[in-house]
């Protein structure tokens, strides 16, 4: 079954601001919760169409390997996937990029999940899935944080 997830915020950024901080591995870094932690195996700077992100995300003991194809790249978003990869069947998340004025952005974030079924990556999954409330509370904090420095 494939689930969704959204969440929306604005920040006190153009577009291109947001679009920017987005596309380099230091924004990447910087969106990582602290409780887990990302290692970076390989990441084009800037992130462009087609570019694959390597990362393995820690959840507590547990490593996740995130393959993430890039696509659909512009200022007002992109997309990251995964097909069969961590604990997921099926990963979707677009990220948006929506212009309200000349100086605030609305970040729309869209996930589409559907979790393996398997006896081990089923219930590691549902607990990730379970989390991104939390993640995403993260993310708004970190991109005001850092955009909002003006």
């Amino acid at each position: 079954m494939v689930m969704k997830y959204e969440h929306r915020f604005t920040v006190r950024a153009t577009q291109a601001e947001v679009a920017e901080f987005h596309a380099h591995a230091s924004g990447f870094r910087a969106l990582v919760p602290p409780v887990s932690p990302a290692v970076i195996h390989s990441a084009p700077d800037p992130l462009i169409e087609g570019s694959i992100l390597d990362f393995t995300l820690w959840m507590g003991p547990i490593p996740l390997r995130w393959q993430s194809l890039i696509e659909d790249v512009s200022t007002e978003g992109f997309t990251d996937t995964i097909g069969g990869k961590a604990p997921f069947a099926v990963w979707r998340h677009r990220h948006n990029f929506v212009r309200l004025d000349g100086h605030t952005t609305e970040v729309y974030d869209q996930v589409e999940g559907e979790v393996k079924r398997h006896a081990f990556w089923g219930p590691v999954g549902m607990l990730v899935w379970l989390s991104l409330p939390l993640l995403f509370a993260w993310r708004q904090v970190q991109t005001r944080r850092h955009l909002e420095k003006r």
